[in-house]
């Protein structure tokens, strides 16, 4: 073999190699959350802004709360089918008592436990504010049943004020307990973003 011969074998060899696809990696989250024992917390998907909640007193009746729009529909959607692509195994959902945290968990997972504790804190006296701060810490501490996670329905500003966090609609924070009642946070996950954790 010639030394054109040679070079031209080595060139060929060199595109072939650059032009075969390399599969992506899979995100190394995915492999932890399919064991279990975090606490993925969720600010519901998106909403209405335009509408209002103008009774509060009555949690029970949709029709007079902000609830979730197209777009918080599709994104709930989206949650669920990444789970289940990823093959996540979810335990416990607890959620706000208001329909759009309901609503966002019952679409992703088809599940929800609607819990006082966790509801929003507006217009609550400060006392109760605090209680409702305080027990959204101490189940973002709280291990789930093992081979399990525990999913959190709620919203930002409670949030906000329990971590530090400020999340978008639709967008989850992740939570690894750990002793001593403390939770080490792990990450941010955006709706859109859970299908594409396996790397396609």
């Amino acid at each position: 073999m010639n030394k054109f011969v040679a070079l031209l074998v080595i060139g060929l060899l060199l595109v072939s190699a650059c032009a075969t696809p390399q599969k992506s990696q899979t995100d190394p989250l995915v492999e932890k959350l399919q064991q279990g024992g975090y606490v993925i917390f969720f600010r519901h998907a998106a909403t209405d802004h335009s509408q209002k909640d103008i009774d509060k007193k009555n949690l029970g009746n949709c029709d007079t709360q902000r609830r979730l729009d197209e777009k918080g529909r599709q994104q709930s959607n989206d949650i669920g089918d990444g789970f289940k692509m990823l093959e996540i195994p979810v335990g416990e959902v607890v959620t706000s008592q208001y329909c759009r945290c309901i609503n966002t968990a019952m679409i992703a997972f088809g599940k929800a436990t609607p819990s006082v504790e966790i509801t929003s804190i507006q217009d609550v006296t400060l006392e109760v504010k605090q209680q409702r701060i305080a027990k959204l810490r101490k189940m973002l501490a709280t291990p789930p049943r093992p081979g399990t996670n525990t999913v959190l329905v709620a919203h930002k500003g409670m949030f906000k004020d329990a971590s530090g966090h400020l999340l978008e609609e639709g967008e989850a924070a992740i939570f690894q307990p750990q002793a001593h009642d403390t939770a080490h946070f792990v990450r941010r996950v955006k709706a859109d973003e859970w299908k594409t954790l396996n790397g396609d």
